[in-house]
Formats: C-alpha cells, structure tokens, sequence
C-alpha cells in the first residue's frame, strides 16, 4: 500500500520528463549575433537612410559596433570585427558567483520582492492546509473530525484530482481570458477565506439525520465533503498560477531562471514552516478548548492569512499583469 503510489508518482514524472525534453520547445532561445539592451543609437547623416549604426551591449555586458540594413522589410545584422574591450570589475565576479549577492539583487527589484513574497506566502498557507486537512478527516466525531478512514480519504484525494484535471482542460482557459492574473489571486482569496472558515462546520452534520431523493444519508454527506474538497483543489489551484504569472511578469525574459530558482527556495523554506498546522490542529483538538479555539481554530488561522495576504495584493503594481520582454 505504501509503495505502489510512489511506483505510481515515479513512472508519471518519468513520462512528463520525456515529454518536456521531446515536444515542450524552449522559449528562451539566443540567436546568434544578438543582444539584449541597446545602450546607444547614433545615425550617420552622410550614410543612406536604411543603414543604420547602432551600439549594443550584450547580456555579458560587451559593448560592440554593429550594423543593420533593411532589405525587403527584414533587418539584417552584420556586427563588425571592431570590439572594444571588456572591462571586469573585481565586485562584479563576486556578485556574479556569490548565489546570496544575486538573491539580493535580485530582491532590491520592488516587483520582484512583491511577487518572491506572494509565492512564499502561498507556499506556507498551501502547506498548512495539506497538513491540517487529512487530520481533520480521520479525527472522530468527539474532536470535531470526519472520522473517514485511510479508504474514504484516498477516494475523495483522486476523485478531487480527475476533476482539477477536467476543469483546468475545459473552464480555466475561459477564465483566463477573463480575468486578470491579480484580479485573479484576489478573488480566490475572497473565496478560500471564506471556504476555510466554513469547512470544519461540515462535522456537525450528521449523516443520519437527513435523507434526499431515497438515496443513503451517508451518500449524501460524502458528496457534499467531495465537492469541498474538488473546490478547494480548484481554488488552491486558481491562486498558483494566478501567482506564479506575476512571478514571471516581475522580470525580464533573461532573468526568468534565477527569478525562479529564488521563489522555489523561498517557497521551500516556506513550506518547510508549513506543518506548523498540524501542530496548531492537534493542539485545538487536544486541549479540548471551546469555540473558536477548537478543532475550528486551524482552520481560522488559515482564513485569516488568506484575508492578509488579500489586503497585501491590494498593493501590487498593476504592471505585473503583463509581461516585461
């Protein structure tokens, strides 16, 4: 039981392996002879109008002559041999090499430090929930839980999964083109501080006492918890790619890379933090306390945070809803 998924996992992640190295193209492909800033344009009056001398300055920051002429509409560019030297300052190899100097650069950028921020913040709240929630469901009836087996939460978990699958195929994309990346994260927010506050409430209903359609009670409250947990699914979901659109509209093409290697080690020791929730919820349930500080208080928390990080994008430049090239 405890081997077959990572079987299951392992043979998934070998096949989108393959399929990134064979059919995703790369987007980031540098052309020959071609440079990333323009640092100074001058044009020579005596020369005809279609030829032009521009002096460019590469990624590596080597500033070379070059010129352009156009010919039926395209842009030819002939760099010539002439090259002026490269000056290398001491302090730029030590920024260049040292990982925490190019963090810190990196994070002087306000747009860069605002999107690092949202992505660690959603790796802590996502991860406080992964952990609270299957607690939550195999509790008993006593502490406030759902008393589910290891079964029933396995059928919710993959069920939930077939419908992200479907909905990500067909009703995102429709979304997408609706709303904006922080319209997005906002409203998601609005609704996951709302679900999370409404969720453990779902314990108080009883299987027994209702019956509809003459299909079995406990029909019933299964579907009613596997629709809670497709919506959350949907929601956390919608807020991750809300959040990492801003992450990649925050820099330019060049820096996309380390822009995302930083926000993947920031999440990580954010999520690292995470299972702080698991602590939270054996406390709320172990301490016997009362309302709100009960089973319900994890699940508060984790409103409370989602309402926080809400007033927080209020703050977020609208140019991060489109992409810097």
């Amino acid at each position: 039981p405890y081997v077959l998924p990572n079987l299951f996992g392992s043979f998934v992640s070998t096949l989108m392996f393959l399929a990134v190295v064979f059919f995703l193209p790369e987007t980031l492909v540098a052309e020959e002879n071609s440079y990333a800033q323009v640092s100074q344009t001058s044009i020579d009056d005596s020369k005809d109008d279609d030829q032009l001398e521009l002096e460019l300055t590469n990624i590596r920051g080597t500033k070379v002559v070059a010129s352009t002429e156009i010919e039926e509409g395209l842009i030819n560019k002939q760099p010539s041999p002439e090259r002026k030297p490269q000056t290398v300052k001491g302090s730029s190899i030590i920024k260049s090499i040292c990982p925490l100097g190019r963090m810190y650069k990196i994070l002087c950028d306000p747009r860069k430090r605002m999107a690092a921020f949202m992505y660690s913040y959603y790796s802590f709240t996502s991860s406080f929930y992964a952990e609270v929630n299957p607690l939550w469901y195999i509790s008993t009836r006593e502490s406030g839980g759902l008393n589910f087996t290891m079964a029933n939460i396995g059928t919710i978990i993959s069920i939930s999964g077939v419908g992200l699958f479907l909905y990500n195929g067909f009703v995102f994309p429709l979304i997408s083109h609706v709303l904006t990346p922080i319209r997005l994260i906002q409203l998601t927010l609005i609704a996951l501080a709302v679900f999370y506050s409404m969720v453990p409430f779902l314990s108080v209903i009883e299987p027994q006492d209702f019956n509809l359609l003459n299909v079995k009670a406990h029909t019933w409250f299964y579907l009613l918890v596997q629709f809670s947990s497709m919506l959350q699914m949907i929601l956390n979901n919608h807020e991750y790619i809300g959040i990492n659109i801003i992450v990649n509209n925050s820099c330019f093409s060049n820096e996309r890379g380390a822009m995302n290697g930083l926000v993947m080690t920031l999440g990580s020791v954010f999520k690292a933090i995470g299972p702080l929730g698991a602590a939270a919820f054996a406390w709320s349930v172990g301490s016997r306390n009362s309302f709100p500080f009960d089973y319900h208080f994890g699940f508060f928390v984790l409103s409370i945070l989602c309402v926080a990080l809400l007033l927080y994008s209020k703050h977020l430049p609208l140019s991060l809803n489109e992409k810097r090239i």
